[in-house]
Formats: structure tokens, C-alpha cells, sequence
């Protein structure tokens, strides 16, 4: 409903607790998975980017920053 409302160009989650292979059960309509974290080691955690499909962006890759459990992140950049 939010999304329908609000219309955003991108919706950044934290501790969205999925696994690598849950992710690909997230299906949001004119929305792509512009970035992601998912932890390897730990349980729940991790960093998500949806960008809207009006929205043109790349993926930075920011792996070597991240140390779980301590910093996780992901990122975009935006056209």
C-alpha cells in the first residue's frame, strides 16, 4: 500500500533478515532489485536497495566495506 501511495523512486531496507536465495521471491511490481546484502554466516540482518524500473541505476560495489555483524551495506548510483 505504501508503495502504491507514495509512489517512491527507491525504498532502502535494513535488517530485512533475507537469505541469498530468498531474494529472489521478492517481486515488487515496477520495482528491481537495485542492491543487496544478504548474510553468509549470521542470521537475519542485511541491506537492501529497490529502485523503481523508471529509474535508471548501476550497482557499487561495496563488498570489501562490509564486515557482518558490524557494517553491512549495499549501494547504487543513480543516472
Amino acid at each position: 500500500m505504501f508503495l502504491e501511495k507514495e509512489k517512491p523512486n527507491i525504498v532502502c531496507i535494513t535488517e530485512h533478515h533475507l537469505k541469498d536465495q530468498e531474494r529472489k521471491n521478492i517481486n515488487w511490481e515496477n520495482f528491481y532489485e537495485g542492491s543487496i546484502y544478504c548474510r553468509r554466516a549470521k542470521t537475519k540482518g542485511g541491506t537492501a536497495v529497490y529502485v523503481n524500473t523508471s529509474t535508471k541505476s548501476k550497482e557499487v560495489n561495496v563488498l570489501d566495506l562490509v564486515a557482518e555483524g558490524d557494517i553491512e551495506l549495499c549501494a547504487i548510483r543513480c543516472s
